[in-house]
């Protein structure tokens, strides 16, 4: 009897490892999905200052 719960607590013991490694992968992509979200928002920004600034040129080129 003392034999299965020694082999269940190893068991339970190795999943609990196993559980923490996913947390910490999951965890990391999250870190990196915000980065990358931050680059593309920053990307995004940028070029429609660009594409803004560049109207307001010919705008008042023509006029």
């Amino acid at each position: 009897m003392e034999e299965r719960i020694a082999r269940v607590e190893g068991t339970l013991e190795q999943m609990d490892t196993r559980l923490n490694h996913v947390e910490t992968e999951i965890s990391e992509l999250r870190s990196d999905l915000k980065t990358n979200f931050r680059w593309l928002v920053g990307l995004t920004v940028a070029t429609w200052a660009l594409i803004i600034t560049m109207w307001v040129t010919i705008i008042m080129a023509i006029g």
